[in-house]
Order: C-alpha cells, then structure tokens, then sequence
C-alpha cells in the first residue's frame, strides 16, 4: 500500500511529529472514512495524491540575518560575471555562497549550466575540478562532448601517477583538451605502466608529451609500439622523441619483419636500418664479420640516434650485423653463434662489439625495461652470476678468430674502471695493500673478459661517457674516440688524471694510479692544472683532487669514487638535480662533507635544494637554507622535481615546526605541498586551519598558488576531514546553519518532506514522491540542502540515492 505520509524516518519519538517527516497524526474522521472508500474505488495513487492536498501550504523559507558583530556572508555576484570566472573561482564562489543557484537574477540558462559544470567538475575519483581550476568557465560550457571526454582524461592523468603525465601548469583549455586526447589514443593501444615509464616520470618526459601532442603522432605512435613489440622506456621521453624523429623521415613501423635481430627500430638512424637489410641478404662471406650485440634496454635513451654506430654498420671493409633487443643472455649467445656460422669468414667473428649500459663490474647485453640482464664480474669465482657470465663468453670467444686482431670493444660506460671500496683500512699502508689485492681478485667486467679471450683485444671505458666513433674508417678496426673526452679508453690511470672530465672515473683512476705509484699520482694532479679545464665535470674533479690534496687520505678519496662521484657527473643537468642522483654524500664523512661544501658554492638553486636536502640527516643547519631557497620561488612547481618526501622526512619536524602553523611563509606551504599525506605535514595543516574551515596562507598569497592545486586547498580540508561550509541562506555564520557545497543527483526512496531548514521542526515546504529526481547542492549534517522551487531547502539524506 502506498504510505499515507512523506518521509524524513526518523527515531520513533519523531514518528509523532506533525508532517510527513514519520507518521502523520491521526486524521478527523470525515477525512478518514473519504480515504477509505477513495481507495476502494480509486486505489492507492488516489490516496496519496489526496494526502499531499491535505499537506499545509508551502512555507516561504525566511532569510537568514546576520546578527549584530557578525560578518554578512558572502553577497551574489553580478550574473552577468559568472561565466568570466575561472573555473576555480566558480568552485570557491559556491563554496562561500552555497545558495548561490538561488539568485533571482541569475537567467535560468545560465543557472542550469553551471550547476552542470560543477556536478562534472566535482564529480568522479578523481574529480577534474583541481587540474582544470584556471580554466574560463565559458570556455568549458563551450566544449563538445568529445572534448569534456578527453578533458576528463587530462584531468585524470594529471592526478594519477599511473599513465601518461601531462606537463604541469597547463593553462590553455584547447593545450589541455589535445593532452587529454593524446592520452586516450595511447592508452587505446599500450600499457598504461609502459606510458608511465616512458611519458610521465619526470619534467623531461611530460615535456615530450606535450611535444607528441602537438605532433599529431599518437595513433602512429601507439600502434608502432604495439606491432613492434618495441620498449617505450625511456624515463625521459627519448623513446618518444625518437620515434618523432625517425617518424619525419620514415615510418618506423616499415622496418617490421625486413630488419632481423632489431626490436626497437625508433632508436636507430633510417641509414643503419637500411644497411642492416643490405648486409643480411650478403651470404658470399668477402668481408670480415663484425657483429654488434646491443642491449634492448636503454632507461635514458643514451643510444639512441648515435650516427657513430651508423658509421660501424655502413663500412664497407667488413660485413656488420647487429643483434638488438635479445631477451636473455643466453638466447643472445645462441643469435651470435648463429650469424658467425651463416655469415663469418671460416664460419667465425672477427670484431664484436658489447653495447649498453655499464659499470665497472657489468655491462647490459639482453633483458627488458626494469630487467636488464647484465656480464657480471663482481660475483665470486664459482657463483652462479659470474658462471652465466663465463658460460657467455666462452661462447662468444669460441666463434671468433684466434689472436690480437680480433677486438671486443666494450661500448659502455666504466667498463674498463677498476672497482674501488668504500671501506678501506684507514692506515694508508693498509689501504694500498687492500687495493692492489682487489686488481687482481676482484677484475672489472673489461678485465674479466680480457681474461677469458685468449689473446684477443678487449678495450673499454675507464669513465662515464657519451656517444662517440667507434671505427677506423680506412682499416675497418673497431677503436673508440669519445668526443670531449679523449683519455676515457686510455688503459694508463694516470692519462685520465690529468685529461679527463668525467669525475667518477678520475676518481678511480687517482686511487689505481696512487695505489700503484703515488709520486705518479701527484706528478699527474700537477699536470692536469696546467691544461686550465673548466667544464662542470672538471670543476668537480678538481674539488675532489682539492680534498684528497688536503687530508691525503685514500680511505677518503676511495669511498668518494664508490659512493659519491657519479651522482656528480651530470649534476650540471637540472633533470639530475635530485637528492636521489646524489645520495652518497650523506654520509658524515669529512671529505665528503667538505667535497658537497665545495661543489654546492657553484651550484644552480636547484642543485642547493638538491643538495641541502641530502645533508639535511648530518647538517641541521641545512633547514634554513632551504626555507630560504624554496621560500624564493613563484611556488613549487618549477622547483617540485628537485625536492623529495623521503629526503625532506628526516627534519619535517624542524622543517614545519607546528608553532608557526598558524602564521606560515611561503616556504612552509611549499614544503607542506613537497610531503603531502606525512602524518607531521597533516598537522601542521591541521594547525594552520585551527579552529577555521579555511587554511590560513602567507600574506598576498593563497594555499592553491603556492601549491599548483597539487594538493589544493580543497584536497587538503577534505582530507583532514575539515568541512569548508558556510552560512545557509546567505546570512551572518552565527545565524544559523552552515552548508557545505556540493554537487549532485539524487532519487528520493520514499516520499519526502522539503523543509525550511536543516531541522525537524522547520517549515515544512513540500513533499517529494518517491523516485524525484533532485539537484543537491550541500550538505549539513544528517540533510541535504537541494534547489528546489528557486530556492534552497532541505531534505533527509537517509531517504535519497545518489545517482550522479
């Protein structure tokens, strides 16, 4: 049977309420008995439609004054300026003014719309309000459906690190709209954790994203990768920015089943690929074999594009193949095995080439993104890391031609650095011992295989390098020459020394070199003054020599080369200007304290903050610098790369010290934004709004702006569970109930009363059937607050289903 009454079902003690709240009270009797034979005759509609005629009339809701002393609350703004307002200032208009759809001058048009654009802008997980806050609202009423679709993406994205980033501080709606675009393309067609990794783990990559959009590659671009199986990996974007690059000239995609051996054709020039399919087809066996076994996986695109490579292939003294992208070592070794049998003079390889990324003890020859497989030295004689690693070369040796002419170069970075310790004796006598002990037991990746080659050349690199030549063009002999970095395969310590520029490699070069002959040492560090070097790296080196000079203590200078120096290689590079790139100078060490002295005094900013926040475990001091470094800036975007939660972490406490919550600078708002949801940051917060529903920002400055919406001021309140609510009805905060803004669709499950306020015993204005559809637009308590008859009332939520 239809109820006889609307709704609020409350506790029994209400049930007895006047209204439809619970159970009306009992009717005269005349009424009565006409209920009972209307519905006999006319059912149960009939019945109810009788009861809503019998509900008193409506009640005009009274305006809520502001008592004297009281702030009035916010006024209607001119209708006629709505639609100019940024999105963000809309969100914060209704937020201080919860009725403001309530406006009698406000065109219904006008009213619908936005209420609209708020219930999209507020809704979903999570909602597009924050990326989309500096966005005109005319604008956004303006855009298609398709359009508010990829908007929804951008939005998305720009929240979640899950996917494809878009770069920060978009302000231009169509910029954003065709990221959204982008973004939905790509993730049609791969991975979402594959265009993390490649398009959204750092400023560089978001940049080339937006480069990409603009492009108008996408589509291409997705369905390249997908077909090709090729690694989007680069944590920088290069996969990206090659493919574009490739993409002007020919599409990479053409290279599918013509290239054998090759995974990811974007990396390479059109010329390498071209010379590849000529050479495949060349079975006479006229020229020496020379094979290049290069790494699939590349975390920087390091060598991607290298015409040095173009130029190995291309030589017409010898045939060159190339094996790109195998998945483990050992299919790698069996790939080799097989070209020299189909390809090589007397069935073997005169010259190979290992490329990939290094170190002194490693080297990448197979493996995916995030599981490179690597030749390993550093294991013990009999592990089962350096028996895969033997097994590989005893293979590869085993195809090529006998003596000195057949050449291994190792294409990587600090393959051919011996490895140093991080722990020698302090007593230097014990120290040099412990060294020339390691050279011998403990060999780098170049001398392990320099070992198993019976006699055949193996050259690598002493440094971290770039790309460079790596032939002979008249005798076809692979040799490597590192552009601006001519001592880097040098196998004389004491010529890179004194002529190189790459730090960590000079620092372990200085430590072989004194080990082995400590007036060479110092004839070498007196020589390199001479040649006046002034590029970043030298500048390094020289800081670190400058240490080593001073406290003449190898211990020092060795665990320096181990733990601290390559993080300072590229230092120069803002990209590599994080806590992480340079985390070995947090040790209380005291050549390593004075070294990260010496190299912050001619830093960037960027690389103080850097810096700073590394020292920061062993340096208190180190808290003043960087309020005063991060206080400096516009807000924290341009410097949010550059700063570290965990880092930051270690002195929150001092860092945002909760007695000055109440009256922070602009630093302290950054660094609240830098180690958002630190349960220290949530209650410096927590202070900061003490017993307010806002946040209390530096002086000419708002918490969104110092924080790019990253977290907003909303996200923040939210999370700490305070409610941004305001005066009902427009009047003063004390006159009466606050509501907070939102925006949604809701169904009533049951006839319901409409009332005045937010309270059993207000005016009752209406009732709602069952199944009405409703615009709620804030909450207070137990009720929703709903436009409704052009004004805002109240109903109970426990009788309404939101369905939007």
């Amino acid at each position: 049977m239809m109820p006889l009454a609307a709704r609020e079902r409350d506790s029994p003690a209400r049930r007895a309420t006047v209204g439809r709240d619970a159970r009306p009270p009992r009717a005269p009797s005349t009424l009565s008995a006409r209920m009972l034979a209307l519905q006999r005759v006319a059912g149960n509609r009939a019945v109810a439609s009788l009861v809503q005629r019998q509900v008193a009339p409506p009640v005009v809701a009274p305006p809520v004054v502001a008592p004297p002393g009281v702030a009035p609350a916010t006024p209607f703004r001119d209708p006629a300026t709505l639609t100019t307002l940024t999105l963000g200032a809309l969100d914060d208009y209704a937020r201080e003014r919860p009725d403001w759809m309530t406006d009698t001058k406000l065109p219904e048009a006008t009213r619908t719309q936005l209420m609209a654009l708020l219930r999209w802008a507020r809704g979903g997980s999570p909602p597009p309000l924050d990326p989309c806050r500096g966005f005109t609202v005319s604008d956004l009423i303006a855009q298609t459906a398709p359009a508010r679709h990829d908007l929804e993406v951008f939005a998305r994205a720009s929240q979640q690190d899950d996917s494809a980033v878009p770069p920060d501080g978009i302000t231009d709606l169509a910029e954003a709209t065709t990221l959204g675009t982008t973004i939905r393309e790509l993730e049609a067609r791969l991975p979402r954790a594959d265009l993390h990794r490649g398009l959204g783990q750092n400023d560089e990559a978001k940049a080339e994203l937006a480069e990409l959009a603009s492009s108008g590659l996408a589509v291409a671009m997705g369905d390249y990768f997908r077909r090709a199986h090729a690694y989007l990996e680069a944590d920088n974007g290069g996969d990206s920015a090659s493919y574009r690059r490739v993409h002007g000239t020919v599409d990479p995609l053409s290279y599918l089943g013509r290239v054998d051996d090759v995974r990811n054709f974007h990396r390479f020039q059109p010329a390498l690929l071209e010379q590849l399919i000529t050479n495949r087809g060349d079975r006479r066996r006229r020229l020496p074999l020379v094979v290049i076994l290069h790494t699939g996986t590349d975390h920087n695109a390091a060598f991607h594009d290298d015409s040095g490579l173009t130029a190995v292939v291309k030589n017409p003294l010898n045939l060159t193949l190339m094996i790109e992208g195998a998945t483990t070592i050992e299919a790698a070794g069996g790939r080799v095995s097989a070209l020299a049998r189909a390809y090589g003079q007397g069935r073997r390889i005169q010259q190979v080439m290992l490329a990939g990324h290094g170190g002194p003890t490693s080297i990448d020859i197979a493996g995916r993104p995030d599981a490179a497989q690597s030749l390993d030295s550093s294991g013990a004689p009999g592990s089962a890391g350096r028996r895969r690693t033997e097994r590989f070369l005893r293979q590869l040796v085993a195809v090529m031609v006998p003596g000195p002419d057949a050449r291994i170069v190792l294409n990587a970075c600090l393959t051919a650095a011996e490895p140093v310790s991080d722990s020698l004796p302090a007593n230097p006598a014990l120290a040099r011992a412990a060294i020339l002990h390691r050279l011998t037991t403990d060999p780098s990746i170049a001398t392990l295989i320099r070992n198993t080659a019976g006699g055949r050349t193996v050259e690598g690199n002493v440094a971290s390098v770039g790309a460079g030549t790596y032939i002979d063009p008249a005798t076809g002999v692979l040799h490597q020459e590192i552009t601006g970095d001519e001592a880097a395969t040098s196998s004389n310590p004491a010529d890179y020394v004194e002529r190189g520029h790459e730090p960590e490699g000079a620092a372990r070069s200085l430590v072989v070199l004194w080990a082995r002959d400590p007036a060479a040492a110092t004839a070498a560090i007196a020589a390199r003054r001479g040649h006046g070097f002034t590029s970043w790296g030298d500048k390094v080196i020289t800081e670190i020599f400058a240490v080593f000079e001073s406290t003449s203590d190898i211990a020092a200078l060795s665990r320096i080369a181990e733990r601290s120096a390559r993080g300072l290689s590229e230092f120069d590079n803002p990209s590599h200007q994080t806590p992480g790139e340079i985390g070995g100078l947090q040790q209380d060490d005291p050549s390593e304290s004075m070294l990260a002295a010496r190299v912050r005094a001619f830093s960037p900013d960027t690389g103080k903050i850097a810096l700073d926040q590394v020292r920061l475990p062993k340096d208190g001091s180190r808290v003043a610098t960087l309020h005063t470094l991060i206080g400096a800036q516009t807000s924290l975007d341009p410097i949010r790369h550059h700063l570290s939660k965990p880092w930051l972490a270690v002195r929150i406490a001092d860092l945002l010290p909760l007695a000055q919550a109440p009256t922070p600078t602009r630093a302290h708002i950054m660094i609240g934004g830098a180690t958002w949801l630190h349960a220290h940051t949530d209650a410096f917060f927590r202070a900061n709004a003490g017993a307010a529903t806002r946040l209390t920002p530096p002086a000419g400055s708002t918490i969104d702006d110092l924080t790019d919406n990253d977290p907003s001021e909303r996200v923040i309140l939210e999370h700490l569970g305070i409610v941004r609510a305001a005066p009902a009805g427009g009047g003063g905060g004390a006159a009466g109930p606050t509501v907070e803004s939102i925006s949604r669709v809701g169904r009533t499950t049951d006839w319901l009363n409409v009332r005045s306020a937010p309270d059993l015993s207000a005016g009752r204005i209406d009732v709602l059937r069952r199944g009405a559809r409703i615009d709620i637009v804030g909450q207070s308590g137990r009720w929703y607050a709903i436009f409704h008859g052009n004004q805002m009332l109240f109903v109970v939520k426990r009788y309404v289903r939101l369905i939007g």
